[in-house]
């Protein structure tokens, strides 16, 4: 399976373990035990839904891309030097 798809099931499963933790429930449904068990959770119901939710959490940290560095010289930026002429009040002639 692609780490698109990893992530987009292991995002369900994180809603519906937000979804059962608002709703407070105390155990763990079937299917949500089940797809738990696929993602390598042993004995998902002997778990509290928070800790179940930090697993999920974890397991999507493994599959995030890490941004690459940019280069230093990339980030100040190159401009040319203004020729500014400065005017005094004597060239001004009021």
């Amino acid at each position: 399976m692609d780490r698109r798809r990893r992530l987009r099931r292991l995002d369900d499963l994180l809603e519906a373990l937000e979804t059962l933790n608002l709703h407070e429930v105390g155990s763990v449904p079937g299917p949500v035990a089940e797809r738990l068990k696929e993602l390598g959770v042993s004995e998902p119901q002997e778990h509290s839904i928070t800790t179940l939710i930090d697993k999920v959490l974890e397991g999507q940290e493994g599959l995030m891309l890490t941004p690459l560095p940019v280069p230093v010289d990339r980030r100040r930026s190159r401009r040319r030097p203004v020729r500014q002429t400065v005017l005094t009040w004597a060239d001004l002639k009021i």
